[in-house]
C-alpha cells in the first residue's frame, strides 16, 4: 500500500493540503492557537522571514 501511495505522490496525483494562512516564527503562539481551534483546512505553515 505504501508503494502505491508513493507512486501517486510522485505522479502528482496526491498533494498535501496546506491551509491558506501562513505564520512567521514570531507568530508561533498565534499559529498554535489557530491549529488548536479546529479551523485549519490542512497543515499550518510557519515561514522563516
Amino acid at each position: 500500500m505504501l508503494k502505491h501511495i508513493t507512486e501517486l505522490v510522485e505522479q502528482g496525483k496526491v498533494r498535501p493540503l496546506i491551509d491558506e494562512y501562513k505564520f512567521s516564527f514570531e507568530q508561533i503562539a498565534k499559529a498554535h492557537q489557530y491549529a488548536e481551534s479546529g479551523n485549519p483546512m490542512g497543515k499550518v505553515v510557519l515561514t522563516q522571514q
